[in-house]
C-alpha cells in the first residue's frame, strides 16, 4: 500500500498581522498622475504578483491585488489565501476619468507580435477558405460571426455583424485581413473603462469596506472625491458573483461594466484562485 504523504515544508505567516490604510487612498488612482505613490497604495497590479523564487503572470492591467491579501515584501515561503471578495473600484466616477477606452487606446495597448500576426494570418485565411469571397480572401458575413464567437465566447446578433461589415468590410466583398486585425484590436468587441479596477482583498478589508458603505448610505464613499465601489462574490460559475454592497453612484450593482469587464475579472481571478473551472 502506497502511503501519500504532503511534504513539510516551512510556511511563514511572519507580518500576516492586517495593516491599516487611510480610506482617502481610495481617491488615488495608482495609475494616474499620483502614479509615484504606487509604492505606499494599499492595492498593486496582479501581473506583479509573485512567490518566492516564482515569475509573474501576465494578468490584465486593471486587476489588482491588496497588500493585506499579499504584500510583495513578505519573506519565505507563503500559503495562499483564496480570492472570497472582489471589490470593483473607480477612483474617479467622473465622465472624464471613467469612460471607455478609443479605438486609438486598445490598438496602442494591443500591439501584435509578428508570431501573432503570423497565427491571425491563417485564420483568416482558413476561414476565408469556408467562408469567403470567390478570390476566398475575404470573409463574409458567415465567417465574421466565427471570429466574433471565438473573440468573445458569444453568438453575435445579425445587427453587430451588420455595422461590423459596414465599418470593416471592403464595401460589399468582404473582410480583409489587415481589417480582421484592426477590428480585433480596436476594442470593438472587447470595449473596457479607464479608470476600472478590480482587486482581490483581504476578508478583513472586504468586511471594513461594507461597513464604511453601509455608515455612507446615501452620500460619497469619500467627502470630497468621485470615488465609486462595489463588493462583488467570487464564486464559482460563468459570471462574476452577486454583489454584496455598492456605493450610492452604482445602485443595485449597476456599475456600468462591460460583459467583457466582468467576465475577464472573475475568469483571470477564479484562475489564480486554482479554481479548476474558470
Amino acid at each position: 500500500i502506497e502511503v501519500e504523504k504532503f511534504v513539510e515544508r516551512e510556511y511563514s505567516r511572519h507580518q500576516e498581522k492586517p495593516e491599516p490604510w487611510p480610506l482617502p487612498m481610495l481617491g488615488i488612482d495608482p495609475q494616474g498622475k499620483n502614479a509615484d505613490q504606487a509604492e505606499t497604495h494599499p492595492f498593486y497590479m496582479l501581473k506583479d504578483f509573485a512567490l518566492l523564487n516564482q515569475e509573474p503572470l501576465c494578468f490584465p492591467t486593471p486587476l489588482m491585488v491588496s497588500r493585506n491579501y499579499f504584500n510583495p515584501s513578505w519573506g519565505g515561503l507563503r500559503r495562499i489565501k483564496n480570492v472570497i471578495v472582489v471589490c470593483e473600484w473607480a477612483p474617479d466616477a467622473g465622465a472624464d476619468s471613467l469612460r471607455l477606452l478609443t479605438a486609438e487606446e486598445h490598438s496602442a495597448a494591443s500591439k501584435l507580435s509578428a508570431s501573432h500576426q503570423a497565427a491571425l494570418a491563417k485564420v483568416h485565411t482558413l476561414l476565408a477558405f469556408h467562408h469567403g469571397d470567390e478570390d476566398k480572401k475575404r470573409l463574409d458575413k458567415e465567417g465574421l460571426a466565427e471570429v466574433v464567437l471565438a473573440a468573445t465566447d458569444t453568438k453575435a446578433p445579425d445587427d453587430l455583424l451588420d455595422d461590423l461589415m459596414a465599418e470593416y468590410g471592403d464595401g460589399d466583398k468582404g473582410v480583409t485581413g489587415e481589417s480582421l486585425r484592426r477590428m480585433l484590436t480596436s476594442g470593438r468587441l472587447r470595449p473596457a473603462h479607464k479608470g476600472r479596477y478590480w482587486v482581490a482583498l483581504s476578508l478583513a478589508e472586504a468586511e471594513t469596506l461594507r461597513r464604511v458603505l453601509h455608515v455612507r448610505s446615501g452620500r460619497g464613499v469619500l467627502e470630497k472625491n468621485n470615488v465609486e465601489m462595489a463588493l462583488h462574490m467570487s464564486t464559482q460559475g460563468a459570471e462574476l458573483g452577486k454583489v454584496l454592497d455598492c456605493s450610492t453612484g452604482w445602485p443595485q450593482g449597476a456599475t456600468g461594466a462591460s460583459q467583457h469587464e466582468a467576465a475577464m475579472a472573475h475568469g483571470c481571478f477564479r484562475f489564480f484562485d486554482g479554481d479548476m473551472h474558470y
